[in-house]
């Protein structure tokens, strides 16, 4: 979907979270559930980057994971809205500066 190709039918997780969320309190307990362990993930590979050296150390891992998460829903959001490519490149290309060393 980020290919700037044809849009798919996009990420499960994103699409529920803005469809699906708001009219079920079950469906959203159980999605922002998940989207604590996808969280908790990313800030242990970047607190094991950053014990390596190859992630910076200006911020904790969890608020790093918790931007990355964000930036990857704008980047989804702006894809179904079939931004072009070089915009989608750029977005990617911010939130990774943001880590390095």
């Amino acid at each position: 979907e980020c290919s700037g190709e044809e849009p798919g039918p996009g990420c499960f997780l994103v699409n529920s979270l803005l469809e699906i969320a708001s009219i079920n309190d079950s469906i959203s307990n159980s999605l922002r559930g998940y989207l604590q362990k996808v969280e908790d993930m990313h800030a242990e590979v970047i607190a094991k980057g950053q014990k390596m050296g190859e992630i910076s150390k200006e911020h904790d891992a969890q608020h790093y994971a918790r931007y990355l998460i964000g930036a990857y829903f704008s980047m989804r959001t702006m894809a179904k809205l079939r931004m072009p490519h070089e915009y989608l490149t750029a977005m990617r290309d911010a939130a990774i500066a943001t880590l390095r060393a």
